[in-house]
Formats: structure tokens, sequence, C-alpha cells
């Protein structure tokens, strides 16, 4: 005979499945969360970073508080003045001293406080960007400030620093930074966990910085490679190695070392140059395209010409796409970056929160907030029919979209404005080897196309070269936006870039 269901079996029933899903919450959630606590190397001093805002008239008297408890032996400190400092005592400072960063673009507005307090906020940015391995916290303080390092570091061993922590007072850098940060001048501190530092961004230019869930990456071997450079015509050589965490893309020429960023971008015709003590590598893009969207986070690449004393070299242009540059980075294969101490590092991304455009005449780029990379790439040649206009989008890029859809892509140009570029110092190696070229009159010279829209797809191509140079200590390089440009060039590339970084 069949058992009917009580009320009272109703409630136990109902009171087991209640006890069994906090359980089973309890166990999926909060005890993973408290092991890994407990189970993570315990916050040492070696952990900390200590920055401590001070002015070149101040520092002479200041400095002794800091002997009181700094000891460069065992711990981290760095002193930011607004200018180097006046010593007449010859004496070695205590902690390094750093140069603030030049804030007199940036309003200040707040009648009860003072202007300098913006130097204090840009300050977290400031020693964040330097990019110190095995960092858990950083600490902040005034020149007179003295701190007990052990009693910090036993208070800060009961934080988690991967989560989103300040510890101190309220200060005017809040307006500054839109984050409560750290300190102003009369004498607050605090302490700021290393996630939440790295998203401070003192310029406010409609973006946060997040954790990727992925650990930075660099190549498992060397990659040698060697071809004609597109514009001076020379034969240069490239060797890609592999390097830490955190130590980004670079590049070195006659031991001459490049960051692969913005910051030593030139505007040059037709190409990307990077430029520092008149040392010059053209040419980039194609390069730096294929290691960001093959995830190359961290890379040191030796560029040469056949002229050993030459400082103004070129990476070869092979086909004209990224084609050669791809199939490289497939054979050797990528491996996790670590640092020098043997860390894993993960990988940051930047998200935009707000729009941000750049222009010049009727072309534009533009970055607007998206869950996930989104590309939208537009061009016009009205007296070119077998070009024309032209959109390409790209909804989802991974590496096996870029490798199969954009890499091949080869560079292309007019052939009735060759004789022009030429003229004027440019192409002395392009040929029909290395770029794909339109007649106006007669159509494309050397088919067959690999796509119908590859011009756009290759424009795509630069572009990720371009904003690449986003990236910054194995960071990625490509904001998680969704970009649309129109009519662009590298020129226009590297307006946003440089957008972004808040430059201009």
């Amino acid at each position: 005979m069949p058992r009917t269901l009580t009320l009272a079996h109703f409630k136990a029933l109902m009171l087991f499945l209640s006890v069994f899903l906090n359980l089973y919450f309890l166990f999926l959630h909060t005890l993973p969360a408290l092991l890994s606590r407990y189970i993570s190397s315990p916050t040492t001093r070696s952990h900390l970073v200590f920055a401590v805002t001070s002015s070149s008239r101040s520092w002479s008297r200041r400095e002794p508080y800091l002997r009181l408890w700094c000891s460069p032996a065992s711990i981290h400190a760095f002193a930011f003045l607004d200018r180097a400092p006046i010593d007449s005592s010859g004496e070695k400072s205590i902690a390094p001293v750093v140069v603030s960063g030049d804030t007199s673009c940036f309003p200040y507005t707040f009648n009860g406080g003072r202007r300098s307090a913006i130097r204090v906020a840009c300050m977290v940015k400031e020693v964040v960007d330097r990019g110190e391995p095995n960092v858990r916290w950083f600490v902040f303080g005034d020149d007179d400030t003295v701190f007990f390092v052990e009693n910090l570091v036993r208070t800060m061993s009961k934080y988690d620093h991967d989560r989103w922590f300040y510890v101190g007072s309220n200060s005017v850098a809040v307006a500054v930074t839109g984050i409560a940060t750290m300190i102003e001048e009369e004498g607050n501190g605090g302490w700021i966990g290393v996630w939440l530092a790295m998203r401070v961004d003192c310029r406010k230019c409609g973006r946060l910085e997040f954790r990727t869930g992925r650990l930075q990456q660099t190549l498992a071997g060397c990659i040698e490679r060697k071809g004609k450079s597109l514009h001076s015509g020379k034969v240069s050589a490239v060797k890609l190695w592999p390097d830490h965490a955190g130590k980004g893309r670079y590049f070195v020429c006659r031991s001459n070392a490049i960051r692969a960023s913005v910051e030593f971008a030139e505007e040059s015709p037709l190409c990307t140059t990077l430029c520092k003590d008149g040392v010059k590598i053209r040419t980039v893009e194609h390069l730096l395209s294929a290691l960001e969207a093959m995830e190359v986070d961290n890379c040191r690449i030796e560029v040469k010409n056949s002229d050993p004393e030459d400082i103004d070299v070129e990476v070869p242009i092979f086909d004209g796409s990224a084609r050669e540059w791809v199939e490289a980075i497939k054979q050797v294969g990528l491996k996790e970056a670590t640092d020098e101490h043997g860390n894993c590092c993960e990988k940051m991304a930047a998200h935009m929160n707000e729009p941000v455009h750049v222009w010049r005449n009727n072309s534009f780029v533009a970055a607007f907030p998206s869950p996930e990379i989104r590309i939208t790439y537009g061009i016009d040649f009205p007296q070119v029919d077998a070009i024309g206009c032209q959109w390409f989008s790209v909804t989802s890029l991974d590496n096996s979209f870029y490798s199969k859809q954009i890499a091949l892509s080869r560079t292309f140009c007019i052939y009735e404005e060759v004789e022009r570029m030429r003229e004027a110092g440019l192409i002395k190696g392009g040929g029909l080897e290395n770029a794909i070229v339109c007649s106006a009159s007669k159509g494309w010279l050397n088919p067959p196309l690999r796509f119908p829209d590859e011009p756009c797809r290759h424009k795509v191509l630069d572009l990720i070269g371009d904003l690449s140079l986003f990236a910054r200590f194995g960071s990625q390089g490509l904001p998680v936006a969704h970009i649309v440009a129109y009519k662009g060039g590298h020129a226009l590339h590297s307006d946003l870039v440089r957008r972004l970084s808040g430059t201009i």
C-alpha cells in the first residue's frame, strides 16, 4: 500500500534539504577561501613597498625620520619629491629618491586644501608603475611618519592582499583618483592592497584595470628570422627571446633597450616607429600585432640590419602580413612567465567604463565599454573602385581567429601613389611579393586576394599592433572594449593609446 506524504514528513524533508544546501555552499565557497588564506605564505616585510612623500626643501630635515625605521637591507622604500633634493651634506639617501611627474595639467578646485595633494595622489600610480616584484601591500606616509614595520606586518597578515583593501583615513586625494587612496600632507597615512593599487588611475581617462584570470606568458624558446625591410630595403635580422613576467615587450638595438610603449612612439609615414636616445626601430606593428594577439606578454626583441653600427633599423616585412611571426610563435610555443623569484604573475587588462575617442579630419578611432574585445573597422577609397568602402568586424578575438582571419592579410598600396612614396624615401624594399597593389584604373595588379576585404582586415592587424603599445609590465595591450575605427592610420591609432594613457 503506497505511503502518503504527511505534513511532518514534508517538514523533515525541507529541513534536511536546507541543512544539505547550507553545507554544500559552505564547502563550495567559504571553505576554499579559508583554506587558501592559511595555505598561502605569510606576509613578511619583503612583501611591502613604502612610498614617502616629501619636498626638495624639507627633505634634508625630514630624512632623519626615515632613518629611525627604514633599513635598505630589509625594507623597500622610495621617497617621492617634487624635484631633485637640495643636498649639501653629500650623504647617501636612506631611500631612493624619485622625482614625481608633472601634475600641472590637473585642475584643483578644493578651496580648503593644498594643490600638492594631487602629487601625493599620483604617487600611488607612480609607485605601482615601477613594477616592483612580489608586492602585496603599498604603504604610504609623510616624510615625518615613523613606521613600526613589524607591527604593520603583523596587522597586514590579517587581511587578504588579493582583495580590494584600503586601510587609513580619507583625504582630498579621493577627489583626484576616484578611489579612497591614502594620505595628504597633514600627517595621515595608510596602506593599500596591490590589486586595488593597480586600479588607481590619476588621469581618470575612462578605464579601470582588472584581473583576467590568466597568467602572463612568454616564448618557450628563441625565434630568429631575417628578411628585407619595407622602407629602407635593407636586410634585417630579428631575435625574439623569452623574458621574465613583468618585463613586458621591449626592443634592443646595439645595447639600447626601448619598451614597446606609446611613450616612445613617434609619428612617421606608413609605419609605427619607436625612438629613444637617437635609436629608431621602424615598422614594428606587424610583429607587435602577432605578439599581442598570440599572448606573448613578455619578450626581448633584438633587431639589427646589415650594418652593425646602424642605429636606425627596421623589422622585416616578409610577405606584408603577420603570418611569418604567427607561424614562428606557434612553432616554438609558449610557457608561463615567472618573475626573478620564480613567481607567476597574473595578466591585467584595461576595461572601459566610458567612451573615449580621437579624430583627425574625417577619420576617428573610438573605444566603447564592452564585456569583451570587439573591433569594427571601416576604410573608404572612392577613387579606387576595386577597394571602395569596406567594413570588417571582429566579435570574438582569440588566437585561432587572429591567425586564420587577420594575420594572413597583407599590407596594400595604390599603384598611382608608389612613385610619390619612393621619392619621399619610402618603400625602397617594396614589391609585389610583400604587398598587394591596386591601380585606380586596372584594379589589383597581383591577385588573387586572400580575402575579398583583405585591405580592411589588414587595417585591423595594424590596429592590434599599435594598441599593443598600451601594454605595460606584461599586461594586455588591447583594452576590453568595442573599438570602432574609420579611415584610421598608425598616427591615429597611437593617439587613442595616448588618450587611454592620459597623455593627451
